[in-house]
């Protein structure tokens, strides 16, 4: 009995479950573990998710993070090196997670392009900065320009 008695089904569905109570409470520390979830399971099932519901969640929860670190006043270098770690000048989404379309890929780079300028506009005008962050939280203010980018469809 050297193996595991647990299914790999079983253990996904587990990880899974994890990583849905991280998102539904909010847990913004833990959200980068929950991208590593979301690449592993696109790599090793890429139909498993909707290509623009998995592109919605990624950068939803990238946004999230982004915007916390400017919630939280952190350092302006750290803010961009998230910034560009998450949302890369110039580069196209990849479609490694579900069938993505020509469309699909057009929107998910847009929805990126538009929120890296959002970010990029807020570090340098304090003011404007201010203003943005106190949009209320129930509105989510890191996601509200990836949805407007990025709507739910199929």
């Amino acid at each position: 009995m050297g193996g595991s008695d647990v299914s790999p089904s079983v253990a996904l569905r587990l990880a899974l479950a994890g990583a849905w109570h991280v998102v539904r409470g909010r847990s913004l520390g833990q959200f980068p573990r929950v991208l590593g979830l979301l690449e592993a399971v696109g790599r090793a099932a890429p139909g498993a998710v909707r290509y623009r519901h998995g592109a919605r969640l990624r950068l939803g929860l990238q946004a999230a993070v982004v915007v916390r670190m400017l919630q939280e006043a952190q350092p302006d270098g750290k803010v961009l090196d998230a910034v560009d770690s998450f949302f890369p000048e110039g580069e196209t989404p990849a479609a490694a997670q579900g069938h993505a379309t020509p469309r699909d890929l057009a929107m998910v780079g847009e929805a990126q392009e538009s929120f890296r300028d959002l970010v990029l506009a807020l570090l340098g005008d304090r003011s404007r900065r201010a203003a943005y962050l106190q949009c209320p939280v129930a509105q989510g203010p890191a996601g509200r320009g990836v949805r407007r980018a990025l709507p739910a469809g199929p």
